[in-house]
């Protein structure tokens, strides 16, 4: 007999203060829960930091290196060192591990040593145990959810970064001097930036890859990690087999300015640490600024097929978007070929991140092969012709900060996109990157990667040697300044605690600051050719004056608007207005009025008035507010333009414009007053000639002693003219641009021009000493390097602004200018 429940007790499922006591019952478990795994995880990281080793290591064991040699031999490079690999490489006697257990279940123990790990023993070094990665080497955050995501050093709170985790973390704690790696797609290089360590990957097939697990082969190489610059560079040059002694280039640096605006670090923070180093080195060219995405774009055609629908072609970013997108697939492809078998086999345990990865590779059809491979060979001949044997390419090595721990949420696909974007560069490239870290910025670990043509990494390893303690000195000062300025493109400006460094280009800054700098040593700057790069320094206050518009201003901020703004430019340009009449010429000549001012004049085949400076200030806005980088605006002072990089700055100097414009200086002898006392007034005399003989005299007549010489006499009688045409041979000069339309008028007289100077036209095109060379030898015999001043039309470098004037007004100027036009 059944017993019933009494009335009293029985409670009805439809009541709803049952289900709100229900549903507060379970969210009290889901939190209790959560906050167990919190604890938990919270235990695992403290004791990986009570074991000393950060969770880095996945197993410890020692090789001991190669016996020294008896004396008098030199002691092996890296003796003394300890390092630990990555557990993707083979140790003989130890079972593989690829970070995951099933691979290590399902697998034996290696019967040899890695190449890379044989070639550091045999160097001195000792090897200390094998470090965590992520599982099978695929994906960039650090984590493993069996073997623990190793602790930041840096930052305890969020991942190192990978796969190359637990080397990079070794290294950051000091557990090693050094560290392996693999880097596929930034597998180094991201590690090393999110650790605040030195990571380089070499040349694509540059090191061994016998005895390391594949995970893409013609993206693989192994990598390595250190603190010490020094360390890094024996350490390449024992793996790389370099020889010891090269002869020295110089450093010709791109800065890809279109890859900066990835990363939220700001990009005049780089820029200014990288401008200071330079500016201090000799043998390194100023930086040159350039969008790579667009280079990419018109110079691998292969890479238009995997852009996406509806994609602007000529836009540089959906290039490399589409160029990550073929990393990837490349990726993907050769995994699958490579672990296909295994991963069906024996289905694997994976985490989250590194699931994801697998499927999509072994789910993938893979249809246009060739096109993954072309576009590769196609990126390594483009970047091949873009660096040569002296390029640096300078970009950013991460574009986000290192995601916080958390191993059940994951990595976002946008922090995964935009690491790709940067690190596909020299993967597919081939060439050898090297990251650099740069301190701190706000709590985020700054870096910045040089990398430089493939097979060029003794070079690289060279410059990261040379340059690591400048960049560090400057990184540091910067770091403990005030925040950077950015008035939206417009000027980046940089407050340091007792000076304030201002970039100025044109003469908007230059004439207002008049409170630190004299107006008229600004424009005397300008007119050098030097207004794109003059330093001014002002002690930091609440207020500043601008004497030029008897205007007080309450920041700096303020201060650099009022410099852009309408009253500042009209004050401005009314300062520069004075004018001068130069001299009358001879009467086939018009007296010409010219307006001087910061920067030189503008013409076409003849000489005709220009207005020197004519808003300069405002072609340089327009310049900045279109994209361009302050620092990489270029000033001719001949032709009164302003060019936006270094690359159009030397098109237009060996174009016909300022072929032209230089003519007609050249014949006008157009003088400035170093004194900044005003134009001063042409003397009337001329130059005498000979135009039998086509030589040019200091005198205003022909010397009576050339008229009766042999030359004159034998040339009058190649001439076959009478006697009497011959008695006034002598006039005054004519004009440089007038000599030029004969010259191509008429095909006889163009053999005459060589009496301009006494070398041939080959002899003056001669470029085999190049311009580099004849500076260092300008300051070795004591020349100042901000004082150079360069004639590209001649080839000529000037120790000074007086030398170059005299050359501009000489004759093998004149020559070069008529030959080149």
């Amino acid at each position: 007999m059944m017993m019933m429940m009494p009335k009293s007790m029985r409670i009805s499922t439809s009541n709803p203060k049952l289900w709100i006591v229900v549903a507060i019952g379970v969210t009290g478990i889901i939190v209790l829960a959560d906050a167990e795994r919190r604890r938990r995880r919270r235990r695992r990281r403290d004791k990986a930091l009570e074991r000393e080793d950060f969770g880095a290591l996945v197993k410890r064991f020692e090789l001991l290196p190669f016996p020294q040699p008896p004396p008098p031999a030199a002691r092996l490079p890296l003796s003394g060192l300890t390092f630990a690999v990555k557990d993707i490489f083979e140790v003989k006697g130890q079972v593989t591990g690829f970070g995951n257990p099933d691979w290590e279940r399902t697998h034996d123990e290696a019967e040899k040593t890695a190449a890379a790990i044989t070639i550091l023993l045999k160097n001195g070094a000792t090897c200390v145990g094998s470090t965590v990665l992520d599982e099978l080497s695929f994906g960039i955050t650090g984590e493993n959810v069996h073997y623990g995501t190793p602790v930041n050093p840096q930052r305890t709170s969020h991942n190192p970064g990978g796969s190359s985790s637990g080397s990079a973390v070794a290294v950051a704690a000091q557990l090693v001097d050094f560290a392996l790696g693999t880097d596929t797609i930034g597998c180094v290089r991201i590690p090393a930036a999110y650790c605040g360590v030195l990571g380089y990957r070499p040349s694509h097939g540059a090191v061994s890859m016998i005895g390391v697990l594949p995970n893409s082969q013609s993206l693989d190489t192994v990598g390595w990690l250190a603190r010490d610059p020094s360390i890094l560079h024996r350490v390449g040059h024992a793996l790389l087999k370099l020889n010891s002694v090269e002869p020295r280039r110089t450093r010709h640096i791109l800065f890809a300015d279109d890859l900066f605006e990835l990363s939220k670090i700001p990009k005049q923070r780089t820029t200014y640490i990288l401008n200071k180093v330079v500016e201090n080195l000799s043998g390194y060219q100023a930086p040159k600024f350039m969008n790579l995405g667009q280079y990419i774009a018109s110079n691998v055609s292969s890479l238009k097929r995997f852009y996406e629908q509806s994609t602007n072609l000529e836009s540089g970013m959906e290039t490399l978007k589409a160029l990550s997108a073929v990393t990837i697939l490349l990726q993907r492809y050769e995994f699958k070929t490579n672990h296909e078998e295994w991963v069906n086999l024996v289905k694997p345990k994976l985490g989250p991140d590194a699931s994801d990865h697998v499927q999509a590779a072994i789910k993938t059809d893979y249809e246009n092969i060739k096109d993954l491979y072309k576009v590769r060979a196609e990126v390594r001949s483009a970047f091949r012709t873009l660096l040569k044997d002296d390029g640096l390419l300078v970009i950013p090595t991460v574009a986000d900060s290192p995601l916080k721990r958390d191993p059940e949420k994951g990595s976002s696909s946008e922090f995964f996109d935009r690491a790709v974007i940067l690190s596909s560069i020299s993967s597919m490239s081939g060439c050898c990157q090297a990251t650099v870290p740069l301190g701190k910025h706000d709590e985020d670990l700054s870096s910045v990667s040089f990398a430089a043509c493939h097979g060029s990494d003794k070079f690289l390893l060279d410059t990261i040697l040379e340059i690591h303690s400048s960049l560090q000195e400057q990184a540091s000062l910067i770091s403990h300044s005030l925040p950077l300025v950015n008035t939206n493109g417009h000027l980046d400006a940089l407050e340091l605690p007792k000076e304030k460094t201002v970039k100025s280009f044109g003469s908007v800054m230059a004439s207002a600051i008049s409170n630190h700098v004299k107006t008229s040593q600004v424009n005397q700057a300008v007119e050098n050719g030097s207004g794109s790069n003059i330093p001014m320094v002002m002690k930091v206050s609440s207020a500043v004056r601008c004497d030029l518009c008897d205007a007080d201003c309450n920041s700096i901020v303020d201060y650099e608007k009022h410099l852009l703004g309408k009253k500042h430019k009209e004050r401005l340009e009314a300062m520069n207005a004075p004018s001068v009449t130069l001299s009358q010429r001879t009467s086939n000549r018009i007296g010409n009025t010219c307006t001087t001012g910061q920067v030189g004049a503008s013409g076409g085949g003849t000489a005709i008035p220009v207005v020197h400076g004519e808003n300069l200030g405002g072609k340089a806005q327009n310049l900045v507010e279109g994209g361009s980088s302050i620092y990489s605006s270029k000033i001719c002072t001949l032709c009164n333009v302003v060019c936006n990089s270094e690359i159009v700055f030397a098109d237009h100097l060996a174009g016909k414009k300022h072929a032209a414009q230089a003519a007609a200086m050249a014949s006008n002898s157009i003088l400035k007053d170093k004194d900044e006392k005003g134009p001063r007034e042409m003397k009337n005399s001329q130059p005498a000639c000979c135009q039998v003989c086509k030589i040019n005299f200091n005198s205003p007549e022909v010397p009576s002693s050339h008229l009766l010489g042999k030359k004159h006499q034998k040339n009058l009688e190649k001439q076959k003219k009478p006697a009497s045409d011959t008695t006034t041979t002598h006039t005054q000069m004519k004009p440089v641009n007038e000599r030029e339309k004969k010259a191509q008028s008429n095909n006889a007289s163009n053999s005459n021009l060589q009496w301009l100077n006494k070398k041939t036209p080959s002899q003056l095109n001669s470029t085999d000493v190049d311009l580099e060379t004849k500076k260092r030898k300008i300051m070795d015999g004591g020349g100042q390097a901000n004082a150079f001043r360069t004639c590209y039309i001649c080839n000529v470098v000037c120790n000074s602004e007086t030398v170059f004037n005299s050359h501009l007004a000489g004759q093998k100027h004149a020559a070069m200018v008529l030959l080149r036009s």
